[in-house]
């Protein structure tokens, strides 16, 4: 019996077969990523009249992969007969076999020896036949091919799909499954997509266009599908062309595209159930299990668990998060009004047990209904007032993090006259800051605080401050702190936040030591709310690192750490939380070292942001997008890796909507502009800082000084000497600040340093020329790992900083030094360092 194997090893490396993909082809070449797959050894035994049965589930790559082994046949001088099995040709008698159109296949079922006999005449031995989707054909072909595998009248390889679950699954033919059973094949799996092989096929397909949000979002929408996931990363890289967000929340695929085929594919062995659930969960996304097996089949639920289209956490009442992509389409498939009546069933259901707490996924449904005055659910009028305005602030809420102000606005409409809900003024303030109506944002929280519950005036005083940072600045702050007094407030949780915000803005004017003393008193006020305390850690840690105190800077971003993890399982109890607190230590670890050598990066930081943005994608959270771009822009900046920084900040600025952090915003476009410049795009450079209003954000000396910082270096990179060193002392000036002395020092040398240095590297490329020796031979990832190599940075620590596994590494090492001759690690990067020198 021959031995069933997964084939392939670590040291035949990554890829069977990597071919172009064409750019915008419309049918690009197959490129075979996986360790499971060797295009070579299964060409190599066809061509020795072996036969082979390739098994895999839907989306593994087969059609792919017998494409690779076709190509690899032909160069071997063997033309074989290319057979599409299809559903349609199944009822007719060899149907696939005939549609083939190859003459030498007619003689295995007519048996002609005359046809036998001319092909022995011409020294030709057993026609080999490769079949995709074998499973389809018609009963006399599989027979046929099978007696002739046994008759050695041909060699054959034949696909198909594996046990998948769910009631449409094909069934392979017994005599498919007995021809490896009995030895007549050898039988080779495909194993699903797995994290490696996913980043390996987008950098295949995507080049570098991508950024890692995005990245990781197609990683999780593919669902373990090597089909979806290259007709995903095509289109994504084709909306980054265009200077589209690929992650737009908005954004329909368009029907008859070749995504949406891949879509229908992906979903053809669905059932109408699983259909049904998948739709409802798409639209509910965040619902607790418990809420929806109220209405879903548990057992349906946990199929769609299983192939991965559905998500669950860790929480002791699990939330349920679907693939949005396939949800989506999974809702087009369904009959018209199904999704309608399950849907408006969940709402009226909610609406009749005000009492039991829905969650706020099927608050937002209500509250669309209302908003679309569905005559099935009961109008917010007949709702009790503390529920209307809980379901219509939850809704707001969620619209306002998408950066739909229009849309909170009018779920805050829908509140009645008579409804007095803190929550939902908050939500109106936002959308109106959002709009840029500012009077309007301040009337909205004109609130009596004697009406306020604990929680909603901390929530009123947090978003106030916020509201003061962007507008009014430290007088916005005090002004808090008086009207707190005015009304002889002493909640903790309320003080406390203005206290945070006192400490931060300590920090953007620099204040280090003042800063450290508010964030001591937060720190030790047991009433100070969890989020208060979380940014008060993160800013001690910034300005103990600027006053020098490495280790209690440390300490403090420690703290921090631990209060955002669940005491039980670890994770993050806060996505936010998490990626604000990536964003802060990384930041200070670029002040400690401004325009110093390259840093190696920092193993758990890169952990913890690669955790943080697949829980942001999983659960397809767009307000934590923005957050996670600016927290990879800024962790990849201190690595001095400047085109992938200066991506990560171009795509994070594209999705930064989220009100409350809008003073943040100019320091995204300056560290965008800074990557751009040290790249040597002055225009772009220019052009980026050029949209933001530095006569609003320039009150904050942080801004100040990272924006002279950033002119100095885009006039460096410009060749005008004289302007670098002028913004260059006004950035040392406003860094001096806050800074001990010694420290002001430093920087004031290194940032001089650098300056010059690239002012003389804009001279040089200027100025350079002769004959350039072009690196053709390397891929883009190849030559990016080299590059690294030369660094002197160990395979873990580039593999930590590319987000790939070491494995995949050492494969690209291994393949670079083959195509250039390198005889070692150390004389690969020599040989690329020195080639990039020479081309200037």
């Amino acid at each position: 019996m021959a031995e069933a194997r997964r084939w392939g090893s670590a040291e035949r490396g990554a890829t069977g077969v990597a071919l172009s993909p064409g750019g915008g082809d419309a049918n690009p070449q197959p490129i075979v990523i996986g360790h499971d797959r060797d295009v070579d050894e299964v060409a190599d035994r066809l061509a020795a009249r072996g036969s082979v049965v390739v098994v895999g589930p839907l989306g593994s790559g087969k059609s792919y992969f017998n494409r690779a082994v076709v190509d690899a046949l032909r160069l071997r001088g063997i033309r074989p007969v290319v057979v599409h099995a299809a559903a349609p040709l199944q009822s007719i008698r060899f149907g696939a076999l005939k549609a083939a159109g190859d003459a030498r296949i007619e003689r295995l079922w007519t048996g002609s020896d005359s046809a036998a006999a001319a092909a022995a005449a011409a020294g030709a031995g057993p026609i080999v036949v490769v079949v995709d989707d074998a499973h389809a054909l018609d009963p006399e072909s599989i027979e046929t091919l099978s007696r002739a595998v046994y008759t050695h009248q041909a060699t054959v390889l034949l696909s198909v799909p594996s046990e998948m679950p769910g009631p449409a699954r094909p069934a392979t033919p017994a005599a498919i499954t007995e021809l490896w059973l009995e030895g007549g094949a050898q039988r080779y799996d495909l194993h699903p997509l797995d994290p490696d092989e996913a980043e390996e096929l987008i950098s295949a397909y995507g080049g570098g266009a991508l950024d890692i949000v995005t990245r990781t979002a197609l990683i999780f929408r593919a669902s373990g599908s090597r089909m979806l996931l290259r007709e995903l990363t095509i289109d994504a890289r084709e909306e980054v062309a265009a200077r589209r967000d690929p992650l737009d929340p908005h954004r329909e695929e368009t029907p008859g595209s070749r995504l949406s085929d891949a879509v229908s594919t992906m979903l053809s062995d669905f059932s109408a159930n699983q259909l049904r659930a998948l739709a409802i969960i798409g639209r509910l996304r965040g619902i607790v299990f418990a809420s929806a097996a109220r209405t879903v089949d548990p057992a349906v639920l946990a199929s769609l668990i299983t192939r991965k289209v559905v998500r669950t956490d860790d929480a002791p009442a699990p939330a349920l998060f679907a693939n949005p992509l396939l949800a989506r389409a999974a809702e087009r498939q369904l009959e018209a009004g199904e999704l309608d009546a399950a849907l408006d069933q969940i709402a009226v259901r909610a609406l009749a047990t005000p009492d039991v707490d829905s969650g706020h996924t099927i608050d937002q449904l209500v509250a669309t209904f209302w908003l679309s005055q569905r005559p099935s659910v009961p109008p917010p009028g007949d709702v009790d007032a503390h529920v209307r305005c809980r379901i219509l602030s939850s809704a707001a809420r969620s619209a306002n993090a998408l950066g739909r102000a229009d849309l909170a606005l009018a779920y805050v409409d829908l509140a009645l006259p008579t409804d007095t809900s803190p929550a939902l003024q908050i939500e109106a303030s936002k959308a109106h800051a959002r709009m840029r109506r500012f009077r309007e944002a301040r009337a909205s929280i004109d609130i009596e605080p004697a009406t306020l519950s604990p929680n909603d005036l901390r929530r009123l005083v947090q978003w106030a401050a916020a509201l003061g940072s962007w507008t009014d600045g430290a007088q916005a702050v005090e002004d808090l702190a008086s009207w707190l007094a005015r009304y002889d407030i002493g909640d903790s949780a309320a003080v406390m936040e203005v206290e945070m915000r006192r400490c931060l803005e300590a920090a953007l004017q620099l204040e280090w030591t003042v800063a450290v003393d508010s964030a001591m008193t937060v720190l030790g006020d047991r009433g100070a709310h969890l989020d208060s305390r979380h940014g008060a850690a993160l800013v001690c840690g910034v300005a103990l690192s600027e006053l020098g105190q490495a280790d209690a800077a440390q300490s403090a971003f420690a703290e921090a750490t631990r209060m955002n993890r669940d005491p039980i399982t670890g994770r993050p109890l806060s996505i936010s939380r998490e990626l604000i607190q990536l964003c802060f230590e990384a930041f200070a670890a670029a002040l400690a070292d401004p325009g110093g050598p390259v840093a190696k990066p920092a193993p758990e930081r890169t952990e913890r942001l690669q955790a943080a943005i697949r829980l942001a994608t999983e659960r397809d959270d767009h307000g934590a997008f923005g957050l996670a771009g600016l927290a990879a822009g800024i962790v990849i900046g201190v690595q001095r890796d400047d085109a992938r920084a200066a991506r990560e900040f171009t795509a994070a600025l594209k999705r930064f909507d989220t009100v409350e952090f809008a003073v943040w915003r100019p320091l995204v476009v300056y560290f965008q502009a800074g990557s751009l410049a040290r790249l040597g795009e002055v225009e772009q450079a220019r052009s980026a800082m050029s949209s933001i209003d530095h006569r609003v954000m320039g009150r904050y000396r942080l801004l100040r000084f990272v924006r002279t910082a950033t002119e100095a270096e885009t006039a460096a990179a410009s060749g005008d000497l004289a302007a670098a060193q002028a913004a260059a002392v006004q950035s040392v000036q406003e860094r001096s600040h806050g800074a001990p002395r010694e420290r002001a020092a430093e920087f004031d040398a290194v940032h001089f340093d650098r300056i010059l240095r690239l002012a003389a590297e804009s001279r040089a490329g200027r100025t350079a020329s002769g004959a350039q020796v072009e690196q053709h031979e390397l891929t883009d990832r190849e030559h990016e790992i080299a590059l690294l190599v030369a660094r002197q940075l160990s395979n873990k620590e580039i593999a930590q900083q590319l987000f790939l596994s070491v494995r995949t590494v050492e494969s690209h090492i291994y393949t670079a030094r083959g195509k250039l001759g390198a005889r070692s690690r150390r004389e690969l990067g020599r040989l690329v360092v020195e080639n990039d020198t020479f081309r200037g």
